[in-house]
């Protein structure tokens, strides 16, 4: 089963809601990750074991 990450299913949710203010917030703390670390397919999906 694959899911959003919480970062991504932030993202996604604000988006949703057009909720600028959590967007610019969301967007500012996954621009500092990247600058530490460049993005990866599992920042955006979580593969977790079927139930």
């Amino acid at each position: 089963m694959c899911t959003l990450t919480e970062s991504a299913a932030r993202m996604m949710s604000a988006r949703a809601r057009n909720d600028t203010k959590v967007i610019e917030a969301e967007l500012a703390r996954q621009e500092k990750a990247a600058a530490v670390r460049a993005p990866a397919l599992s920042d955006v999906v979580a593969v977790s074991p079927a139930h």
